[in-house]
């Protein structure tokens, strides 16, 4: 059993958003644009790697653990991926 907690991000992009969305300090935006489009890789990979080594984790807590962690990455990407996406439209 895990103690970690998978969250549901609830961020929305249903619209555009603005490149600049933080207005008062662009360079905060575009640096946390710049995470979400390597965030995306880098989860990937991540995921991927977690996949390959499920099968050999013999222990239940950390089979239980590494779970959950898959899917807590798994909700990060879906949410960089909709914010790249909403970048991209704008």
């Amino acid at each position: 059993m895990t103690a970690l907690q998978v969250r549901r991000v609830q961020f929305e992009f249903d619209g555009d958003v603005p490149f600049a969305w933080q207005p008062e300090n662009p360079a905060f935006s575009a640096m946390t644009n710049m995470i979400s489009f390597l965030a995306i890789g880098f989860e990937k990979y991540i995921v991927q790697a977690f996949r390959a080594l499920m099968p050999s984790i013999t222990d239940p807590a950390v089979a239980a653990e590494a779970d959950a962690f898959l899917r807590q990455e798994a909700q990060h990407a879906r949410v960089h991926r909709l914010h790249v996406r909403a970048l991209i439209r704008a």
